[in-house]
């Protein structure tokens, strides 16, 4: 598990929370209570800027996996994309996120929700990424996804007054039209680091791929 600072600032009820199901410490909930309904794009929206560590984003379908009127995890999917894969055409989806609500476990929460999706859609397959900060990947290996490849570090730049992560190709504006108008630095990360910014990289993600049908 790596724990960055900026997180630990700026979410730290998430990464408790995380801490606590990678430990086992937190509340667990039996799947088989729960029932899945579809949920709109706003509430999947503030579900995920609270549950999860990488907030939100835009994803075709959203599902929210609930115990009476309590939504306890959600998990969104991308919209379908066609490919040709060894000369066999099909239509594949990525599961985009997911999450418990903080400090609980939906033990087989992700399962019904997949279960839920591909009744509905019918996908060929559904590709999705583990977070090596945080994961080792068992959990989709449990759901009988298979590992197919490993992706490499990601960079980011980020200022220890400010918190907040930023792509390089993702850079606030007004900081990109400052580096084009002064005539000190050549290239922008010597520009950056001169603003106070530090580039830090996560450690990869693990990308697996749950197979239908061929």
């Amino acid at each position: 598990m790596h724990l960055w600072l900026d997180y630990w600032s700026t979410k730290p009820d998430i990464v408790r929370s995380r801490i606590a199901m990678i430990s086992g410490s937190s509340d667990r909930i039996h799947a088989r209570k729960t029932h899945v309904q579809r949920i709109t794009r706003d509430v999947m929206f503030d579900f995920f800027a609270t549950n999860h560590l990488q907030s939100f984003v835009d994803a075709r379908y959203n599902y929210g996996l609930f115990s009476n009127e309590q939504m306890l995890a959600a998990a969104s999917f991308s919209a379908g994309r066609n490919f040709n894969r060894n000369n066999i055409k099909g239509r594949s989806f990525e599961l985009v996120r997911y999450a418990n609500v903080l400090h609980h476990r939906v033990a087989g929460g992700l399962s019904k929700l997949i279960t839920r999706f591909i009744k509905e859609t019918n996908p060929d397959d559904i590709m999705t990424y583990a977070d090596l900060d945080w994961a080792s990947g068992k959990g989709y290996k449990a759901l009988n996804f298979k590992q197919t490849d490993v992706t490499p570090t990601q960079s980011f730049w980020i200022h220890p007054n400010e918190m907040i992560r930023y792509y390089p190709h993702r850079l606030p504006v007004k900081l990109t039209n400052e580096y084009r108008k002064q005539k000190i630095f050549t290239n922008i990360d010597d520009f950056l680091k001169d603003r106070g910014y530090v580039k830090i990289y996560n450690a990869g993600n693990l990308k697996y791929l749950f197979l239908r049908g061929y």
